[in-house]
């Protein structure tokens, strides 16, 4: 096992007095014989924005899917606001506020952009009105408010990933999780993408992001978690990791000056 270099001002495990907003406690998920996530543990406050970086296969999307209950750990606890979730569905935890992206994007390109986000929000309401009033001001908070009645199948890659955005916020979350938003597209592309995701974080939201675009990283640098085979390497600020020798070799795969 790697030794975990912590150098966060934030709240790791056992940091704060107060309880965590999330908390993955010795997080272990093991596919017959291998492990997949190994051992993970740190804490999520609200509000706040937390960056899992890793090379392909150091379990980042598996760590997501135990948090949104696509997958059950092995061993230890996904806890939110004091209660284990372990056991329960994904439908039950978007309940209690959890929101992801996916790293491939799904849309019901039959339908419109708008009756795509409306999926979403009628979770919390049967009301269709309601539901459309709430998908149109999503699309507006992602920039797609001139693209409501589109049909996704017709929306641009850059499009879809932020309808893909839109449908978790209409879930109306407190912590959305985001899967590698960014992959695939252009500079302008990403650069505008950074700029809804620093609105969703002013409007109150804890957003986790998965990324492999280091500039990505350093945009949203309050804290960065490094996975590598499945256990956590390092935790804390994005210029501090990103410049740690052991973070160099196992995402680039060789150490650089």
């Amino acid at each position: 096992m790697n030794a975990v270099a912590n150098t966060s001002a934030g709240p790791g495990v056992g940091a704060s007095a107060a309880e965590p907003f999330m908390r993955i406690q010795n997080a272990t998920k093991r596919f017959f014989g291998l492990t997949a996530v190994d051992d993970v543990s740190f804490d999520v406050a609200r509000g706040e924005i937390v960056s899992i970086i890793g090379p392909n296969g150091a379990g980042k999307t598996t760590l997501f899917n135990l948090l949104t209950g696509q997958l059950r750990p092995t061993s230890g606890d996904i806890i939110l606001q004091g209660e284990v979730i372990n056991t329960l569905r994904p439908d039950q935890r978007a309940r209690k506020g959890l929101g992801r992206t996916f790293q491939i994007t799904k849309p019901l390109v039959a339908l419109t952009a708008v009756e795509n986000v409306m999926v979403g929000a009628f979770l919390h309401t049967h009301r269709q009105r309601e539901a459309r009033e709430r998908a149109h001001a999503v699309l507006e908070q992602v920039g797609l408010s001139g693209r409501d009645e589109v049909k996704a199948g017709e929306l641009t890659p850059a499009e879809r990933r932020r309808l893909e955005v839109g449908r978790a916020i209409a879930l109306q979350p407190t912590v959305v999780l985001l899967d590698e938003v960014m992959a695939g597209l252009n500079q302008s592309e990403v650069e505008g993408l950074i700029e809804v995701v620093r609105g969703l974080h002013r409007s109150g939201l804890t957003l986790m992001i998965i990324e492999h675009n280091l500039k990505v990283v350093r945009a949203f640098s309050e804290r960065v978690i490094v996975l590598d085979r499945g256990a956590k390497i390092a935790e804390g600020d994005a210029d501090t990791i990103l410049n740690m020798p052991n973070v160099v070799k196992a995402y680039l795969g060789e150490r650089r000056r």
